[in-house]
């Protein structure tokens, strides 16, 4: 009976891949018991049918509930089988399953480029967190290390703290198993695309293993002219006390970035003063593949990360976690950024004609970036009764330190000269050096305490309320009097639930949360060296606050394998603001210009199993986003910026099992993506066209595992798409129709 038990704890934290194999490879007899085999064979087969409803999935952070299930709040997870049959390769590519995320593009002075997201239109520039810990620093993040991707929807304040006013976005790591298995894979792809990939696990003993991970990408972007990506990675995780009540984790992870930074084509504004992609009014001039990077840009980073994760489970009703993070962040960037074409330069490209590009910030910012964070989170987690009422608390402490130094560079011969039509891209005599004066080192402290008990009334109701209380303070220290101050903040940010499960397959859930956004939250991915991001010491600065409201269901169908949720909710934001110490008037704060949001919706979502070959995972939302505050009053009342009305996602898979040949699986899948178009501005000028992408896939995988042959078709209608924007002034235009081949073994 331990034994058994061992194993099937074991099997709870192995991969989809290595829970397959272990499937298709015969039991060895255990002390000539045959019987006990066949009952583990039985239970790896349930869970593989259950484990690809999300709703069941273990969200893997200490201070949140255990599952999805149990999270009154809307969360959708992109899990490990939808990677791989996607044949994702970023945290962004993961996230257009997600709907309601789109991605955010900035001046490009750290807050560009790299992964920046917004959830349900409200910026999470910092809330990108890695096994519940803050994932410092702005790059682009590879998924050759990544489990599962989960998104929180709404303000997660009283568990996460400042920062996260529309969400957060956590990405699980791979971690080590019980089992000795390596999988390689190789892919090849349109643009030119190359990527080796290498997962293997090796078992130290009974309840020690190590898993090690690594990447080489080599991409040139389809559709986009001098635009690249290269990554290198690797990661390392050790993991101790496998399958008993005492585990230990500990995970590095280097990635290495060389890219062009792709800052778009500019907006035009068209004869009915709407500024609208370039691209997009069908000028036969004007090319959807032309960028405006030059040789001299670039955007070199280089990430390193040491995570501790370890739990105790003392005793049956109490647990200690605590997770550690020390990261180590450097980026040199340079980037070419075009403006908007409007005046002259509309009226000649409209007739067919050529004219000079304009340019934003100078003709792009040039900075290089080092800085470093430091992450403790210790938790306790409590089963008990009072009064013979069940209660779940969780109690914690979490403290957060980041430094971020930038260091401005100025621009040598670089000669803002590119035409709109055939830009220039050869600037042979252009350099960037640094003039000892546009510093700034930043500093920020973050000390919460939280708390949260999920007490029963009954079998079927229950309330959970949470609340936390963070201390703040952020610091900014430049050569320029303009980048000088700091700013001090404490807050309590609460939550409450009201839980109904009339059985164990129904949640109903009504929730309120808040959480603030304190000046200088995210300096890892601020913009850097301007003066409305730092507070004077004299000025009172308020916190951004963040309201969630949130009525909502999750349901398991078909013997727990297809899980279901559906969800209304609404989000009030109330702007950033500084006040003028002369005059008493208030002025934008640091985000979003000030503005004051409004996004109600609906949030929709169908993942799992319809039979045991037949997965689906699908979602919706409807966000309706008003501006409620502005200091341009005519916007009060307009339209949200970069709030889609219409977002959807659906992605099935079919496996055929043995239709080709008795000793192969061969499966096909395939999905759309849609999002409606929206506008990029809070006056309602510039609009980014709607979304619309089909994807296929079909593969062949050996019975055993060790071959499989997948060929992946993207943006089949070879729609024109675009990932970002930024206000009224540019667009970045998507890839068309791409393909991707992947060859791979296990062994």
């Amino acid at each position: 009976m331990a034994t058994a038990a061992g194993a099937l704890l074991g099997l709870t934290v192995l991969p989809a891949s290595a829970v397959a194999q272990s499937a298709s490879t015969p039991a060895a007899p255990q002390g000539g018991n045959d019987t006990e085999t066949v009952a583990l064979d039985t239970v790896e087969v349930n869970a593989r049918a259950n484990e690809a409803n999300t709703n069941l999935a273990p969200l893997g952070i200490s201070r949140l509930p255990s599952t999805v299930q149990e999270m009154p709040q809307t969360v959708t997870v992109v899990p490990q089988e939808l990677i791989q049959q996607q044949q994702i390769t970023t945290l962004q590519q993961a996230l257009q399953n997600v709907p309601g995320v789109t991605m955010s593009t900035g001046e490009g002075n750290g807050g560009a480029n790299g992964d920046q997201f917004r959830i349900r239109g409200l910026p999470a520039r910092g809330d990108i967190y890695s096994d519940g810990l803050r994932d410092f620093g702005v790059y682009t993040r590879d998924t050759f290390d990544t489990e599962s991707v989960e998104v929180i929807m709404g303000p997660n304040g009283e568990a996460f703290g400042v920062g996260n006013a529309g969400g957060l976005i956590n990405q699980t790591t791979k971690r080590a198993h019980l089992g000795s298995v390596t999988s390689i894979d190789q892919q090849i792809g349109s643009g030119m695309l190359y990527r080796t990939t290498i997962d293997s696990n090796f078992e130290i003993d009974k309840t020690t293993a190590i898993r090690l991970n690594g990447v080489y990408n080599k991409q040139d972007i389809a559709d986009r002219d001098n635009i690249f990506s290269d990554r290198t990675g690797f990661a390392a995780n050790l993991g101790f006390g496998i399958g008993t009540d005492t585990n230990w984790f500990v995970n590095y992870m280097y990635l290495h970035g060389n890219s062009m930074p792709d800052m778009g084509t500019p907006f035009l504004q068209g004869r009915d003063g709407i500024y609208r992609p370039i691209t997009d009014f069908g000028l036969p001039q004007i090319d959807a593949s032309t960028s405006y990077a030059r040789n001299f840009n670039h955007d070199i980073t280089d990430v390193n990360v040491v995570t501790s994760n370890f739990s105790k489970e003392v005793n049956s009703w109490f647990t200690f976690n605590n997770d550690t993070r020390l990261a180590i962040y450097d980026r040199d960037f340079n980037a070419t950024n075009p403006a908007a074409c409007t005046g002259t330069c509309a009226a000649t490209i409209l007739s067919g004609g050529n004219y000079r590009l304009s340019y934003g910030a100078g003709g792009g910012m040039a900075y290089q970036q080092t800085g470093w964070g430091f992450q403790n989170v210790a938790s306790g987690r409590f089963e008990f009764e009072v009064a013979g009422f069940k209660n779940k608390a969780i109690v914690g402490l979490d403290t957060v330190y980041q430094e971020d130094q930038r260091h401005q560079l100025t621009a040598v011969n670089r000669v803002n000269n590119q035409m709109i039509v055939n830009p220039t891209f050869g600037y042979p005599q252009t350099y960037f050096y640094y003039n000892g004066y546009n510093a700034r080192l930043a500093n920020a402290t973050d000390i919460g305490l939280f708390a949260s008990d999920r007490f029963w009334f009954t079998d079927q109701v229950s309330l959970q309320a949470g609340l936390r209380w963070d201390y703040f303070n952020s610091e900014f220290n430049g050569v320029a009097s303009s980048i000088q101050g700091s700013a001090t903040a404490r807050e309590l940010s609460p939550s409450v639930s009201l839980i109904y499960e009339p059985t164990k397959d129904y949640t109903v859930y009504a929730s309120f949360s808040r959480t603030y956004r304190p000046l200088g939250t995210d300096i890892g991915a601020a913009v850097g060296g301007v003066a409305s991001e730092v507070p004077a010491g004299s000025d009172v600065n308020e916190p951004e606050r963040s309201d969630l409201y949130e009525l909502g269901i999750k349901a398991n169908f078909l013997d727990g394998r297809l899980g279901a949720t559906a969800a209304v909710f609404r989000v009030d934001k109330t702007n950033s603001y500084t006040v003028d110490p002369a005059t008493g008037d208030y002025e934008p704060g640091f985000s979003d210009a000030g503005l004051g949001l409004r996004v109600s919706g609906v949030q929709l979502g169908l993942n799992g199993r319809i039979t045991r070959q037949w997965t689906v995972n699908a979602g919706y939302s409807y966000l309706d986003g008003e501006v409620t505050y502005s200091q341009t009053f005519a916007q009060i009342g307009n339209t949200a910026p970069d709030v889609p009305p219409n977002n959807f996602s659906f992605w099935t898979s079919y496996d055929l099992e043995s239709l080709v040949h008795q000793g192969t699986k061969l499966m096909v899948g395939g999905g759309a993506r849609y999002a409606s178009a929206y506008w990029s501005d809070a006056a309602n000028l510039a609009e980014v066209p709607e979304t619309f992408a089909l994807d296929a896939m079909i593969s062949l995988e050996s019975l055993d595992k060790k071959w499989r042959l997948a060929l992946n078709a993207y943006n089949l209608t070879d729609h024109l798409n675009y990932a970002s924007s930024f206000n009224t002034v540019r667009v970045v235009p998507t890839s068309g129709r791409t393909f991707l081949v992947n060859l791979g073994t296990t062994f």
